[in-house]
């Protein structure tokens, strides 16, 4: 299903260079463009080449899914010692981080081999309409390198042409927020005419018009915020997500967690999910380019189990905040939210809110074989949802008040989150009447749910000590029109009996309620936990916080919550948690300008506090 080609020409890499290639006295192995920008193919092999970076680990295949954007009011760091005490996931680390400096080579090595195929492409004879789309998708990826850039680390040098030596563009001040932005603005809208539509594409791993308007909205939005703080701009991310909606291109996918299954099984919906970052393979296939990324290892769900459903480092926890923006009935909270961790290959419910794991991305539906650390699962870098939340907060700020039409639109992504566009009532809740006697741990008992009109509900028991102290439900299911039945039966094997439970289903409102769009304060606010809701470890938490300006303060509020909340959510053994917002200040609102860069580049300064 990958699209893009795999295949890097080994010339590609000796024009293109690595960032410290390109700062070398001296090039080494470097093929004039004079001599091989001559055909169609090489044009289309440089392309490649530019999208590249994007599916490294130094981007979005681990470091942008993981070590550089976990850590705030959704997810933090699960480890207890070793690496889970120092670096980016807490907050505690230096100018020389390697994870910081990757980042920072991995954009400009993309920028400079998009500056170099801008400067050659109109050399060959080829196909004038496709010259044009690689053209438009050469200037957006330069433009989105430079928005991960300013995003990140706020004024940066602007490089617009082909760097092959040192004496090329190596000793450059930093331009200032407000130029870079004014670039990337103008590459992304030349790139908006050029470029195809998706659905001629047929998928979404490469740039398309829709990725580019939506793209454009983020950018914008993120321009009226902290630092430009230029309103003006939330009337542009209003246009660019018109656009992107009056296109016809895209709907929202009825089943909110079909999206993320689609991501791990490999498949394309080009509806929901405008642009991909996209994975191949499990990096242990011989003989074929392997870019498989961390984004189902890292993160997701624990399991020691290689294949059945594959290994999961369960790196981080979802923090209890996140599960509190939930209701009971909101469909997404259970997906994304696990309410269960692996034993060997066996579910096991957990009840507690401070160690449950990231959900959206599970192993269980990646195809095989599995290998521990890589898979093929794609990062999703714009979906439809996205579209219309943006639209949503960028009318509500124009008009300072909440729009009966954007309080529809924010109600729109609700209703798919609650299931009610496909499934009707769901089984929301599970009581035992009686919790039984001599149950096992070690064969546990099977939770049966049968009738009540519907389908597809599921649940897990949880044992205290030889009794059925809960049953945890691990799907709603579909279209109940009255209670299931709940049977209570053991392995073959095992022991226990008596106990009960009866089940109830709810007839699911996911509107906001009156009091949340009330006015524009408190509609501006639950479009901000809307967004958290539906799009929670998208790469987007850290970003979204910053360009609200309340960074710092809200990742140091979970602090407080983790370490004196009361009641206490977190037990003595979890306060560890706290370690993020502890250590964050105010120089963390920006990364270190890396210290690679401050000896090579004389002209290079420091960001403030570092």
């Amino acid at each position: 299903m990958k699209h893009i080609s795999k295949t890097l020409a080994v010339l590609i890499l000796f024009i293109m260079g690595s960032c410290k290639d390109i700062l070398e006295t001296t090039p080494k192995d470097f093929l004039d463009p004079e001599e091989y920008y001559t055909k169609e193919e090489h044009i289309k092999s440089a392309l490649t080449g530019v999208y590249a970076p994007l599916g490294t680990e130094a981007m979005y295949h681990l470091n942008l899914i993981g070590s550089l954007t976990n850590a705030n009011d959704e997810v933090l760091r699960s480890a207890t010692s070793g690496t889970g005490l120092t670096g980016t996931m807490v907050y505690n680390y230096s100018a020389s981080d390697a994870a910081v400096s990757g980042l920072w080579d991995a954009c400009y090595l993309g920028i400079n081999r998009a500056n170099t195929l801008l400067a050659n492409i109109d050399k060959p004879q080829m196909d004038e309409i496709l010259r044009e789309q690689y053209r438009g998708e050469a200037l957006f990826l330069r433009g989105y390198y430079y928005f991960v850039l300013v995003d990140n680390w706020g004024g940066v040098p602007l490089r617009l042409i082909p760097s092959k030596s040192s004496a090329v563009n190596v000793n450059m001040a930093r331009s200032s927020v407000g130029a870079v932005y004014d670039q990337i603005i103008k590459d992304m809208t030349a790139a908006e005419s050029l470029v195809a539509k998706i659905s001629t594409l047929g998928f979404s791993g490469r740039i398309s018009k829709t990725a580019v308007q939506g793209i454009l909205a983020r950018v914008n939005l993120t321009m009226a915020g902290f630092p430009l703080k230029d309103e003006s701009r939330y009337a542009e991310a209003a246009k660019w997500t018109s656009k992107v909606i009056n296109s016809g291109e895209h709907a929202l996918n009825n089943d909110y967690r079909q999206i993320f299954i689609n991501h791990t099984a490999d498949i394309y919906d080009i509806k929901e999910c405008i642009w991909e970052i996209e994975a191949y393979g499990n990096n242990n296939n011989t003989g074929a380019y392997q870019e498989g990324s961390w984004l189902s290892t890292f993160g997701q769900i624990i399991s020691t189990d290689l294949q059945n459903p594959g290994y999961g480092y369960g790196a981080f926890y979802a923090t209890a905040k996140l599960y509190n923006l939930y209701d009971a009935t909101d469909y997404r909270r259970d997906w994304c939210i696990s309410p269960f961790r692996y034993n060997g290959s066996v579910k096991a419910a957990v009840t507690t809110l401070y160690n449950r794991f990231p959900g959206k991305w599970r192993r269980e539906y990646e195809p095989s074989p599995k290998s521990k650390n890589f898979g093929p699962t794609n990062i999703p870098m714009l979906r439809y949802s996205d579209i219309l939340l943006m639209r949503a907060e960028a009318i509500t700020e124009m008009k300072k008040a909440a729009d009966p039409l954007m309080v529809d639109t924010v109600n729109l992504v609700r209703k798919r989150g609650y299931g009610t566009f496909l499934f009707g009532d769901t089984l929301n809740r599970i009581t035992v009447t009686n919790q039984g006697v001599n149950y096992s741990a070690g064969n546990m008992p099977v939770i049966t749910i049968s009738g009540g009109g519907g389908t597809g509900a599921a649940a897990v028991a949880v044992l205290t000590g030889d009794k059925i102290s809960a049953i945890n439900i691990t799907s709603g299911g579909k279209f109940y029109t009255s209670a299931p039945t709940i049977t209570i039966t053991v392995p073959t094997g095992g022991t226990g009996s008596n106990a009960l439970a009866t089940a109830t289903i709810t007839a699911v409102s996911p509107n906001l309620s009156s009091a949340k769009t009330a006015s524009y304060t408190t509609f501006i606010e639950a479009i901000k936990e809307e967004r958290s809701r539906e799009l929670c470890y998208e790469v987007l938490r850290n970003h979204d916080l910053k360009r609200w300006g309340i960074f710092i303060t809200r990742i140091k509020e979970v602090a407080n919550e983790i370490t004196i909340s009361s009641p206490t959510i977190y037990p003595a053994s979890f306060k560890f948690l706290s370690r993020a917002g502890d250590n964050i200040d105010q120089r963390h609102q920006l990364f270190p300008i890396p210290a690679s860069e401050l000896s090579l580049n004389k002209l290079a300064t420091q960001n403030p506090g570092w």
